[in-house]
Parts: C-alpha cells; sequence; structure tokens
C-alpha cells in the first residue's frame, strides 16, 4: 500500500514539473513578442520568420554585389506605417489577405523570366519570378498559416488615365474581398506632361477611399526615371511609403545590366525591386509594436487640382455600347467596321503556376475605318450622358508609320484645347498621345465641371491602301471610350 502510495505521489510530482516548465515556456513566447499588445497570440511558427534570411537568399541567388544600405537610399518616403502594419497584424491573426500590384508591363512581368546578358557577367541562379512574386513569397513565408492572394494587375504600354477606369474591375473588385495592399506603379509610363499627375493622384485616392494600404513604386530606365518627379510631390503630400528603383540601384555597377532593353528588369531587376519591397516591410515586421494602429484621415484637398476631375470612372468598349449593354451611351460606327479577326486580349504575362495568383484579362473587338464610295471617312459618333470626362481607347498597328485623327467634342475641336492628337512611329512625337504608337494609349478629350452631355466625333484623316479589300485602311483600333461622371 505504502509503495502504491508513493509511486502516485512520485507521478504526481512529474505531472506538476512538466505543467510548469510548459507554463514557464508560454510565458516566455510571449514575452519573444517585445511587449505585443495583439489580443491573439502570435504562432511559434510566425515568429520563426527572419526576413533577414529571406533578404540575404535573394542576394546571394541574384549574384550581384548590394549591400543592405543600397536599398535605404531606395526609400524616398518611409511614409506613415500604420496601414501596412495593420495589414501585417490581420495576417498574425491568420485573416485572410490579399495584396496587389498595379502597374504597366513591367508589373506585367516583360521580361521578368529573362536571364541578364553574357556580357553582364552575372551568374545568377534566382528563377523566373518577378517583383510581385517576392512579395508574395514575403507573407507566405512570414505567415504560412494565413490564405494570401496576390491579384497581379500589370497591363503593359498603359498609363494611369487608362488605370483609373479599369481600377475597380481589375483591383478593387478582382476577388470577392479587396484588396488589403497595393503596390501602385506607373512611373515609366506616365510621361512628364502634368495632366497624368491628376490622374495618378486619382487613383491613388480611390485606393485610401477604400480603405486600402499603398506603396508607391517607381521603376526607371537606365536613362531616365520616367514620372517619379510627379509622383514625389504625392507621396509626401499623403504621407505614404514611396520606394524608388532607381535611387536605390543606379550605383551598382551592375546598374546597366539589370535590364536587357534598357526599360524591362531581367530576372535579376525585379528580384532586387521584389527585395526593396519585402526589405521596407520587413522592417514594419521587425517593429510592429512600435507602429500605430490609427491610420490617418485622407486630406480633404488634393495637390493636383486635376485629381477632383474623375468621379464614378468606367471603360465601355464600342461592343458593349452597341448591344446596349452601357447605359447613357451610344456609338454610329460611320466608316468604321468590326474586325473578323478574333478579339483583341489585354492581360499580363503572370505565372499561372501560383494557384494564389490572379491576373487580369479583358477581351475588345477592334473596329477599323474603311474608305466609304467617295474616298472619304465618316466619324464614328459617341455619345454619352452626364460625363466629366472622356478618353478614347485604342491600339495602333505599330508596322504602320502614321496615324492622324481629328476629334470633336460637341462640335469644337480637341486640338483647340490640347496637344495635337495624332502621333508617328518614325520619329519623337510631343503629342499627347504619342504613346499611341505602341499601344493602349489614351488621350483626355475633355473636362467638363459638373457632368454633361456630350457627342464625341472621331474622324480618320490618314489611311493605308489595302490590296485585300482594294479600298484604303485606317489600321488603328478603336476599342471604346473611357468615361468619369
Amino acid at each position: 500500500m505504502k509503495k502504491t502510495m508513493s509511486f502516485c505521489v512520485a507521478i504526481c510530482m512529474i505531472v506538476c514539473i512538466l505543467m510548469f516548465q510548459a507554463c514557464t515556456k508560454n510565458e516566455d513566447n510571449k514575452s519573444s513578442l517585445s511587449g505585443s499588445n495583439h489580443e491573439n497570440i502570435v504562432s511559434d511558427i510566425v515568429q520563426a520568420f527572419n526576413p533577414q534570411d529571406f533578404g540575404d537568399e535573394i542576394i546571394t541567388n541574384s549574384g550581384v554585389d548590394l549591400d543592405y544600405k543600397d536599398l535605404d537610399k531606395g526609400v524616398f518616403n518611409a511614409g506613415d506605417q500604420s496601414a501596412i502594419a495593420n495589414v501585417i497584424r490581420k495576417a498574425m491573426n491568420d485573416e485572410d489577405i490579399v495584396i496587389a500590384s498595379f502597374g504597366g508591363s513591367i508589373t506585367a512581368e516583360g521580361n521578368a523570366h529573362d536571364s541578364p546578358t553574357a556580357e553582364s557577367g552575372i551568374t545568377t541562379t534566382l528563377g523566373t519570378d518577378s517583383y510581385s512574386d517576392y512579395m508574395l513569397h514575403w507573407f507566405e513565408e512570414a505567415f504560412p498559416n494565413t490564405n494570401i492572394t496576390l491579384v497581379n494587375a500589370g497591363i503593359g504600354s498603359t498609363n494611369t488615365p487608362l488605370s483609373i477606369h479599369r481600377m475597380y474591375d481589375d483591383v478593387i473588385n478582382a476577388t470577392d474581398k479587396k484588396p488589403d495592399l497595393v503596390v501602385y506603379e506607373w512611373a515609366l509610363n506616365d510621361s512628364a506632361l502634368p495632366y497624368k499627375q491628376g490622374t495618378f493622384e486619382n487613383g491613388v485616392r480611390k485606393l485610401l477611399d477604400e480603405d486600402i494600404a499603398v506603396i508607391i513604386f517607381s521603376f526607371a530606365s537606365h536613362s531616365n526615371a520616367g514620372g517619379q518627379s510627379l509622383q514625389e510631390p504625392i507621396s509626401k503630400f499623403y504621407n505614404l511609403p514611396h520606394l524608388s528603383y532607381k535611387n536605390a540601384f543606379q550605383e551598382l555597377k551592375e546598374w546597366q545590366y539589370l535590364s536587357n532593353d534598357g526599360v524591362h528588369p531581367n530576372k535579376v531587376g525585379h528580384a532586387l525591386a521584389g527585395l526593396l519591397i519585402t526589405r521596407y516591410l520587413s522592417g514594419i515586421y521587425n517593429n510592429i509594436d512600435s507602429i500605430d494602429t490609427v491610420v490617418p484621415e485622407i486630406p480633404e484637398d488634393t495637390y493636383n487640382p486635376e485629381a477632383n476631375y474623375y468621379g464614378e470612372t468606367f471603360t465601355a468598349s464600342i461592343e458593349d455600347i452597341l448591344a446596349g449593354k452601357v447605359e447613357g451611351v451610344s456609338v454610329e460606327l460611320g466608316s468604321f467596321q468590326k474586325e473578323n479577326s478574333a478579339p483583341y486580349i489585354y492581360g499580363n504575362n503572370a505565372r499561372n503556376d501560383y494557384s494564389n495568383i490572379v491576373s487580369c484579362s479583358r477581351e475588345y473587338y477592334g473596329y477599323i475605318a474603311y474608305q466609304n464610295a467617295e474616298g472619304k471617312y465618316e466619324p464614328m459618333v459617341i455619345t454619352a450622358n452626364n460625363v466629366k470626362t472622356a478618353f478614347i481607347l485604342m491600339h495602333k498597328f505599330q508596322s504602320i508609320t502614321e496615324c492622324d485623327y481629328s476629334v470633336k467634342v460637341n462640335g469644337v475641336a480637341v486640338d483647340d484645347a490640347y496637344d495635337s492628337f495624332s502621333c508617328s512611329a518614325a520619329g519623337a512625337s510631343d503629342s499627347i498621345i504619342s504613346g499611341m504608337r505602341y499601344h493602349w494609349a489614351s488621350s483626355r478629350l475633355c473636362y467638363n465641371e459638373t457632368p454633361t452631355n456630350i457627342t464625341i466625333e472621331i474622324t480618320p484623316e490618314l489611311g493605308v491602301y489595302d490590296e485585300a479589300s482594294g479600298a484604303k485602311q485606317k489600321l488603328v483600333r478603336l476599342f471604346g471610350v473611357l468615361l468619369s461622371k
């Protein structure tokens, strides 16, 4: 009996010791959060993530001689970090997260899968991930218990005049849950034209109005920083994080080899861009408990008055207008005819081997003008009710050297108010839509202080002879209009 009791007492003592050790371990884990005020305790797995290891691996695999101090140069504006810190807090609590990248051909992964040229001497073991992918991987490694979705909304040769009209479809409403964080990238495709600062700022405000955290990211070509100078006062005005690719890496001896065409980063350039973003995120992650949870109010005023020009924005394809799907908008085709070819697909090169990446893609049918029996063109006439601004959505064949249209809005020639509505692929052009020699370019045709009924007349003035049809053909596709109310 005594032996039995002694045995039971021993067992009880062992159990008590084990329970005490477990409690002590839990207290140690809590203290490792550096005084965290989180309501939910972050798991041991999350705390095992080391941001330094994530960055070191990218640098090692890149084959580039890079110091972390170079990345510090790329932080043009650290900005208020509370909104991004709140996103990280949600991820720590295993809440579903949606992140997005929104920009032009770089975001669309143009050349992202290319290795550096042999001339560069760079030996890299990197895969084919884009800068957006690295951001996704950072979240996945930091928060393995959290569902992370990446929306890649990059479209090549587009700019902010188009972006603010597709933002709701391609970014904000791309999934059942709106994004928590958006990397906003437009520096190269937004030229120095002043009105594009207004569209850029309008896009920023649209995201902030939806309570979405924003990082402004400015890429640069080898020769210039694009529209970064126009974006800098916007990031300062709203105190948003603003990262600069050129500021970070232009002094590297490998700078000229981070892109094979001088514009689009190759796989090494994308990795370094991803490193710049994730390094910034890591700084917030490491200091999460010292960052406020209260996000500052959006300023009532705008930096650029033109940011107020664009209210409810949307795209209206000619196809949908003809089908009666766009309320308050109608079209008469004139000399324009629908192409018999398959629709033009606008989308991106985002990887499809990651199940948690959503990429945007839409189809548009093009309309091309032909001369009538008298050798003339009849205008396409688009009428729209209660409109503040209007742009044209188009694509020009790059093989054709000239294109000219005359445009009137409510009988007034657009040229009277804006730069010439023309472009030439053979040489430089100061036209407001010089980018039309590529594709998806747009020009603002009008601005009305209050919503107004408008009539847009688009008349081709030059064309090329088409042997198949025996008619002179205007080789510019018109897809539709971009409107705001």
